[in-house]
């Protein structure tokens, strides 16, 4: 769900998830545009016709909360440094497990094991491994999920209200070294 680039790693979880095998109906839907030919190619021809896949293309924002919810793990295989993607942070504001890359920010807002997944970047084999698991390990599915509902994102105002302590133990600090301190408001 989100930006369907390149860089995204689309292409990766296509690819992991057509080795996976399960008894039980499996589908993997993504939303999001595809904004080069090229790439939709690419993905098309990694898909290679298999029926579990589907492209569902854009969406409106509106529409984020229901999509979420018909998902039973969200899939974050970017291949780049993100600081702090939003898919994750919806998902995880809807209570969805993401198996994402251990990768910069990715890596530190999903908790391995416990609301979540990680794999290697960019490794279509080690994700295939953590999407398996997932099939093969319904207890382990249904502790993610669990872990995914118990944590719980902090607010704005919570954020900015742990912003403002670090700010005013630093000013608390510096008191006596600086000459002049303003607010600002």
């Amino acid at each position: 769900i989100g930006q369907v680039n390149e860089h995204k790693g689309a292409h990766l979880l296509v690819e992991a998830f057509r080795r996976l095998r399960s008894a039980q109906p499996l589908t993997l839907e993504i939303y999001g545009n595809i904004p080069t030919a090229a790439y939709q190619y690419k993905l098309e021809h990694l898909a290679n016709g298999d029926p579990r896949i589907h492209f569902h293309g854009r969406y409106e924002n509106a529409n984020v909360a229901d999509i979420l919810a018909s998902l039973t793990v969200c899939v974050a295989p970017s291949t780049w440094y993100e600081n702090s993607p939003m898919a994750i942070q919806e998902a995880q504001v809807a209570q969805v497990p993401v198996v994402t890359a251990a990768l910069g920010g990715m890596q530190e807002l999903v908790e391995d094991g416990v609301n979540g997944l990680h794999f290697t970047s960019r490794s279509v084999e080690h994700l295939a491994a953590q999407l398996q698991r997932l099939v093969d390990e319904p207890e382990l599915l249904a502790r993610l999920q669990q872990g995914a509902r118990a944590k719980q994102m902090r607010s704005s105002a919570e954020e900015l209200d742990d912003i403002e302590r670090i700010y005013r133990r630093v000013l608390a600090n510096a008191q006596g070294k600086l000459v002049s301190i303003q607010a600002v408001t």
